[in-house]
């Protein structure tokens, strides 16, 4: 994971040699889900932002299909304050592989970019 916003997280990733040697990887997925998803909620915004999204792809976990060519993504249109948890799987021609370990983390409450500290000193 390189950097968390309130409605996003960026991930990274190494090909892990092995992988690369019997049969090169194609694209990669990336899953996500919600550990605390909000009341009342039937869908992330998520869903509008990512071509390729699968609702459910197991587990609760969302997909994001056809990275290719990359190992970074940034998973956008989250919900600020929401823990999330997110693995990657590789695919190449025989299939896909057994999910990456899960990362977590929590998106914040306020964008990074809308942050703005005024300090006013009275002389």
């Amino acid at each position: 994971m390189t950097g968390v916003t309130a409605d996003s997280i960026s991930l990274s990733w190494s090909a892990e040699p092995s992988d690369l040697q019997l049969d090169p990887v194609r694209s990669y997925v990336v899953q996500y889900r919600s550990k605390n998803p909000p009341p009342n909620r039937s869908r992330e915004r998520g869903d509008f932002h990512h071509r390729d999204v699968t609702r459910d792809a197991g587990g609760g976990f969302r997909e994001i299909r056809d990275v290719i060519g990359r190992t970074e993504y940034d998973v956008r249109g989250l919900t600020a304050f929401t823990q999330y948890e997110l693995r990657v799987v590789s695919v190449n021609s025989v299939g896909r592989s057994l999910p990456s370990h899960s990362v977590e983390a929590t998106t914040s409450q306020l964008g990074i970019s809308c942050l703005l500290i005024y300090v006013i000193y009275d002389v």
